[in-house]
């Protein structure tokens, strides 16, 4: 059996299909992801963000996981996180409130007011700072497995957007 959708009802469901979705694994996006900098040879900035649905141990993992890439990609396999300021920060969204006046049947006034909807948006992120070392280096003795978080993560945080829970 056949039910045509009109355009703006397929829209509206798209849209509110993704609209409540945390911020997937990726590159730097309006909605968030990772941005990183190259400070030295074996010393990188990682730098993460994520939306109000986004909590602040997936901002983490975002940050391990792109750690574990820029390890791996430099033929390396283990790294040490020399600094870390990964945290929440909340702000106020208003939204609605009016007020109507309207003429009384007396002569008088009435005035109605509807007050504002006020929501908090928090939203995780921060920095990471490492250094990609050698396996046998016995001054990182317990620096991070890059291979082993890559097979942790990967497949946690590049789920799609349905899968979440």
């Amino acid at each position: 059996m056949y039910f045509p959708v009109s355009k703006a009802v397929a829209v509206f469901l798209v849209a509110l299909a993704t609209s409540a979705c945390a911020t997937t694994y990726g590159p730097m996006s309006g909605d968030g992801g990772y941005t990183d900098l190259r400070v030295s040879e074996f010393v990188h900035r990682i730098n993460v963000r994520g939306n109000e649905n986004t909590t602040r141990e997936m901002v983490q993992n975002f940050a391990l996981l792109r750690a574990s890439e820029l390890t791996l990609a430099s033929g390396r396999d283990r790294f040490v996180i020399l600094g870390e300021d990964i945290a929440t920060s909340s702000a106020f969204k208003s939204s609605g409130g009016s007020a109507a006046t309207s003429d009384g049947w007396f002569g008088g006034t009435s005035t109605k007011y509807e007050a504002p909807q006020i929501d908090t948006i928090t939203k995780a992120g921060g920095t990471m700072v490492i250094e990609i070392v050698a396996k046998d280096d016995p001054r990182h003795a317990s620096a991070y497995d890059a291979g082993l978080i890559d097979r942790q993560l990967r497949p946690e945080l590049e789920r799609n957007w349905w899968q979440w829970n």
